[in-house]
């Protein structure tokens, strides 16, 4: 034995006793249980790791519909074709009715627009054209020029259209014929905002000019002169009546009026891209027509 006062001597290790009971484990207890490896060496101690859970989402992300945000000068033809929108101003002005609520003519700076998706209103009722589609500005009927709600909502017309409509051809005689006349005369100006003459006309300028010279007085802007007709089916057309387009089918919606000039024929001031044009019913069908008694 060793002499006691050795301060090399090893001293006795103590040796702590620990009970288990149910449900206690040794790692209750604090002990660390030593691994052995293949080779009979220590291993480390094991640790318990977390593994985040990196698996991807098993739904389908869908992507967002693409927006334009209006500026100042934009027409919605423009804003289709820089943004290549298939079906033109009429397709983005059918995804946007909630947003464009004055109309298809009145567009103005921040708005922001949807360039593709599923439309969110089902105005869709038009039998051979867009029916809520315009080719003129409505502001125009204001009679007061904004440089940013002007808005080019046609495709370019040209009066090399051929298509045939039912409409019964009827000649225009008597004083209307004055107002055909004028109006085809017309044809290949300029389109002006609120344009009241043959430097620039807007849509109802046109109009009320055409039948003033026939001697027929009318308002200057269209819904009203929708209101001061009286209504007359597409298929009983004459010469020198108005034609109409309509956000809502009725009178105080209307934002486009043309005069007809027999033959399916008629003659609008379509946008400032286009000017004063020869179109057809079959190629832009109006909502409803007028006659001026």
């Amino acid at each position: 034995m060793l002499p006691t006062n050795d301060v090399n001597a090893p001293r006795p290790r103590r040796t702590r006793v620990h009970r288990l009971v149910a449900g206690m484990s040794l790692a209750g207890v604090g002990l660390a249980i030593p691994l052995v490896s293949a080779t009979g060496a220590s291993a480390a101690p094991a640790q318990a790791t977390t593994t985040a859970s990196s698996s991807a989402s098993t739904g389908t992300a869908t992507s967002a519909p693409a927006k334009y945000t209006v500026v100042a000068g934009d027409w919605l033809s423009s804003i289709a074709k820089k943004k290549n929108v298939t079906g033109g101003w009429e397709k983005l002005y059918d995804l946007n009715k909630s947003t464009l609520a004055d109309g298809p003519n009145h567009i103005y700076p921040g708005q922001v627009l949807t360039l593709s998706g599923t439309a969110t209103t089902g105005d869709s009722s038009s039998s051979t054209g867009s029916s809520t589609a315009s080719s003129s500005s409505t502001s125009s009927d204001s009679g007061s020029s904004s440089s940013t709600s002007a808005s080019d909502n046609s495709t370019t017309r040209t009066s090399s259209d051929t298509s045939t409509s039912s409409t019964t051809a009827t000649t225009a005689s008597g004083s209307m014929a004055s107002a055909i006349s004028f109006a085809e005369s017309q044809v290949g100006t300029p389109y002006v905002y609120g344009g009241s003459d043959s430097s620039g006309w807007d849509c109802s300028g046109l109009t009320q000019t055409a039948l003033a010279k026939a001697g027929i007085s009318i308002p200057r802007v269209a819904n009203d002169q929708a209101a001061a007709s009286t209504h007359v089916s597409l298929d009983s057309l004459q010469a020198g009546d108005l034609l109409f387009w309509s956000s809502d089918g009725t009178d105080a919606g209307v934002y486009h009026v043309g005069i007809y000039i027999g033959d399916g024929k008629f003659v609008q001031a379509a946008n400032p891209s286009s000017g004063v044009i020869y179109d057809t019913i079959s190629n832009y069908t109006p909502d409803f027509a007028g006659r001026i008694a």
